[in-house]
């Protein structure tokens, strides 16, 4: 459902992220991912993030409803 151009945009975004290795024993704790950012020197916008991921789930919702609509009309009138 995402367009091309949120697609490039995120792709730009995520190819400058650096590649740490994590040891073994750590786990993908909040406050690890938080120093990664850091060390990154970016922070991520999470606010901006979820309205891509409500609009996402709205459209699915949405077609959801239809799809249910359409198969209760046609199971009821066939």
């Amino acid at each position: 459902m995402a367009n091309a151009r949120r697609r490039t945009q995120r792709a730009s975004r995520t190819g400058t992220r650096s590649t740490t290795t994590r040891s073994a024993g750590s786990g993908a704790s909040a406050a690890t991912m938080e120093a990664e950012e850091v060390r990154a020197g970016r922070r991520v916008d999470w606010a901006n993030e979820f309205v891509y991921i409500n609009k996402d789930l709205r459209q699915l919702f949405i077609v959801t409803i239809i799809l249910f609509v359409l198969l209760f009309v046609v199971g009821f009138f066939l």
